[in-house]
């Protein structure tokens, strides 16, 4: 009797385990479609815009560069 009852204890809680797993996976991607959605395209666009986005980063960067640096901010207090 003891053996049936641990045996069905097993396979019970393994099923329920189971419902359960599948359930916060379903939970996460309802819950978090917008972000996979945009790393879905993004990820497509990224492979064709890398170096140009790379490129413009770098020019915009230099342009704040010389124009911020005499301004005083909490970095070179």
């Amino acid at each position: 009797m003891k053996r049936k009852l641990r045996l069905l204890h097993k396979y019970l809680s393994l099923t329920v385990a189971a419902l359960w797993l599948m359930q916060a996976v379903t939970g996460a991607l309802l819950v978090f479609h917008w972000e996979l959605d945009d790393w879905a395209v993004a990820g497509s666009l990224l492979e064709a815009t890398t170096s140009q986005d790379q490129a413009a980063a770098k020019r915009a960067f230099e342009a704040a560069m010389k124009s911020e640096a005499r301004r005083v901010t909490a970095a070179n207090l």
